[in-house]
């Protein structure tokens, strides 16, 4: 509706022009774009909160004739309104169906943006709402995109751009989006000798590596470190997350291991593990080895890919990543690993996977996720080319590797801890600060397995867990211990009653 000026002077109601009305579709239009722009450049720039000055109408009681020509009649009142400037703040607030940013305006009292500072802080802590849009390249990519597609594969190379160093940020922008199904190849790098102080060149040419065997993504690593945050953090470098498109909270994601492959022709080992000092269980009547870094070439005898270990003795190459993990739920300080509230700590495995440093995830298994936020966010790194159960001196032949992976959504799927399926297997995990807990958690899951799964009575399915099930410590100096369960799929069979 608009107003129209009478014979007498005074303003009357009347039809809006149309014009008007196009004019004013125009503006509303213009004003979401500006507020869709404003959550986009929150969001790609992980900004809590900008506070700004706004125009707002407020409304205000005109009586006694105050402030002509609004009323001329005293004694009446009036309800108009006014133009003020009010500090305005805006914060992100999650994302549509179709990854638009989605944003909330809040209004305050002129000169409140202290106030509105801490509200958004406040909001923002409480809703971790932060998930980037897949809408700009990083900022500090100046080469273009940091994945390259083709018609089948995507890959993800192991740049700065693209790396995180020994955390599971729940807020970082994707380094790729992919659909469920899609297949995509991931670089990443092994810690050791892309993070000590020394530069990489000089660090792994005093143990006898030629300069040409140093990944210039290492170098390139290495020379980002003092851009990053350290506090709270582990030493692993992890490449992600990959959202996943159709990955809910409450879904299971299921990632196929397809294939790896080496980077380089060494790997490196050393530390002293559950033999340490520290290491819980340790008496001080206990001899405590030194501990020393091994390099460790990879090659082939007879046909087979090994490692060379030491002189006289080879065993076989088996890559596979000791750290595959979906972002995590918000880390506390109750959270085991975590010493900066927010800040999810590499170190730990969880219920969302993570270091479990497991040596059964090779080429054709599958590994099987809960999903805590939107897209999953994958994480892959801690790359090994062998490792035996439990990592006993706390490394395995840690080498740098390319992975490739299909992601699969299994949509209302839902599971408490990580499962791994392989050709002649299912695997189930107990993982707890506590070795024996863990122990009794992987039984658990593996009788529920059995009862949900395969249709087994609870007497039946213990049994079963105690005759023909193994349990192993696949990882024990982590924190938190991963004891797997595992279900030989040769045992279900047809049978006659007797």
């Amino acid at each position: 509706m608009g107003r129209s000026a009478s014979g007498d002077g005074r303003r009357q109601i009347g039809p809006r022009p149309a014009t008007d009305v196009a004019r004013w579709g125009e503006y509303l239009q213009a004003r979401e774009q500006l507020l869709i722009n404003i959550a986009e450049v929150m969001a790609d720039n992980r900004l809590d909160a900008i506070v700004h000055k706004s125009g707002e109408h407020q409304p205000a009681l005109i009586k006694n004739g105050i402030n002509p020509p609004y009323t001329s009649a005293k004694g009446v009142p009036t309800l108009n309104t006014f133009l003020v400037f009010a500090a305005s703040m805006t914060v992100p607030s999650g994302f549509t169906t179709d990854r638009l940013p989605v944003g909330i305006t809040f209004f305050g009292l002129p000169y409140s943006e202290p106030a509105l500072i801490k509200l958004a802080y406040s909001y923002e802590q409480a809703t971790h709402h932060r998930v980037p849009p897949k809408t700009t390249p990083p900022l500090d990519s100046a080469s273009g995109p940091t994945t390259v597609r083709d018609s089948q594969t995507a890959h993800v190379p192991s740049r700065p751009e693209t790396t995180v160093w020994g955390e599971f940020p729940i807020d970082r922008r994707p380094v790729v989006t992919v659909k469920a199904g899609d297949i995509v190849r991931i670089d990443t790098l092994s810690h050791q000798g892309a993070t000590q102080d020394e530069d990489p060149v000089t660090y792994l040419g005093g143990m006898g590596v030629k300069k040409d065997e140093v990944l210039p993504d290492v170098i390139d690593f290495w020379k980002s470190r003092s851009s990053r945050p350290r506090e709270g953090r582990a030493g692993h470098v992890l490449t992600g997350p990959i959202y996943v498109e159709g990955a809910e909270p409450g879904d299971t994601l299921e990632v196929q291991i397809l294939e790896y492959t080496l980077r380089v022709p060494y790997g490196m080992n050393g530390g002293t593990g559950v033999l340490s000092a520290s290491y819980l269980g340790t008496l001080k009547t206990d001899v405590v080895p030194q501990g020393g870094r091994k390099l460790i070439r990879t090659g082939s005898l007879d046909g087979e890919p090994v490692a060379f270990v030491a002189n006289g003795v080879a065993v076989p190459v088996r890559p596979f990543m000791g750290i595959m993990a979906v972002a995590p739920p918000v880390p506390t300080l109750q959270t085991p690993g975590v010493s900066v509230a927010g800040v999810a700590n590499s170190r730990a495995p969880g219920a969302f996977g993570g270091n479990m440093d497991f040596k059964e995830l090779t080429a054709g298994t599958s590994l099987l996720l809960p999903v805590f936020h939107h897209g999953g966010q994958f994480y892959v790194g801690d790359p090994h080319s062998a490792q035996g159960d439990g990592e006993v001196d706390g490394t395995a032949i840690e080498h740098s590797l390319t992975g490739t992976y299909r992601f699969i959504v299994r949509k209302g799927h839902s599971i408490p801890y990580p499962r791994v399926e392989t050709p002649t297997h299912h695997i189930l995990m107990g993982i707890d600060v506590d070795l024996n807990r863990a122990m009794r958690i992987a039984v658990q899951q593996v009788v529920d397995f059995l009862m949900v799964e395969k249709g087994m009575t609870s007497v039946d399915a213990l049994a079963l867990a105690s005759v023909g099930c193994d349990f192993h410590v696949a990882e024990a100096v982590d924190l938190t211990q991963v004891v797997v369960g595992k279900i030989p799929k040769s045992v279900f069979r047809p049978t006659s009653d007797k």
